[in-house]
């Protein structure tokens, strides 16, 4: 979590500052440690300082790399122009890269459900449609809709227990974070197409699965055990909070 070069560790950051500058902006005397200028600013500058000092993997589709695009959006809400165009030609830059693969989405494992959540908002940004849809179909493909709590929405996932759980293995995950993430660009793309009720069915399951992690004591797993031997929550918190940014984003 120290390490300024891991591209993976800024989302979260970002993502904490620019919940501040909500909050700070639009309710009175409810942040009073700094304004709400300085969380948009810093919101904006650990954007930044991802592509600057991470860029090996800031080549790749980040776990809540949703929120740039948000930041982005609400630079230019307040009119901070300036810092609006240097953030967004700082990512067109990534998402320039991607529209000239096959397949634009990647991770720093090698294969993985997380890359695809970012690459789906910024090609949809900057009009690489093609991009965008590819990157959507390849988590509808991974990503199920059936008669079942822990299935239904859930984004294949296998070895993050291995480092951030109590029980460490690898082994099919039920509702990581991948589930709330991915949720996002399903629903995002639902908005635009209402009648495809598929897509409803696939994003509702991931995005209401995230909450199934939370027990009646206000909890948080990282996620559920699959193997039929054990069958439990796991009884770290680990990675939960993307999902939960998936869930409320």
């Amino acid at each position: 979590a120290e390490s300024v070069g891991r591209s993976y560790n800024y989302p979260h950051v970002a993502a904490a500052y620019w919940s501040m500058y909500r909050l700070a902006r639009n309710y009175s005397g409810l942040v009073t440690s700094h304004s709400w200028e300085w969380f948009l600013e810093r919101a904006y500058q650990t954007s930044l300082a991802m592509v600057k000092f991470a860029p090996g993997h800031a080549r790749h589709g980040q776990m809540e790399g949703t929120i740039y695009p948000i930041i982005l959006r609400d630079l230019e809400l307040e009119e901070w122009s300036e810092q609006a165009a240097s953030m967004e030609t700082a990512m067109k830059n990534r998402a320039d890269i991607w529209k000239d693969k096959a397949y634009p989405f990647g991770s720093e494992m090698a294969w993985d459900s997380t890359g695809q959540e970012e690459v789906y908002a910024w090609c949809r940004h900057f009009g690489y449609g093609d991009k965008a849809s590819v990157s959507l179909n390849s988590i509808l493909g991974y990503m199920p809709t059936v008669p079942h709590w822990g299935y239904n929405g859930n984004a294949r996932r296998y070895w993050d227990f291995v480092y951030a759980s109590k029980l460490r293995r690898i082994e099919r995950q039920i509702h990581h974070y991948g589930s709330g993430l991915n949720a996002i660009p399903v629903l995002t793309e639902y908005r635009d197409h209402p009648e495809d009720y598929y897509l409803l069915r696939v994003g509702y399951g991931g995005m209401m699965g995230a909450l199934s992690n939370i027990d009646q004591e206000g909890f948080s797993s990282a996620a559920f055990h699959s193997f039929p031997s054990t069958l439990k929550w796991d009884a770290y918190s680990g990675d939960y909070g993307p999902n939960f940014f998936g869930h409320a984003i």
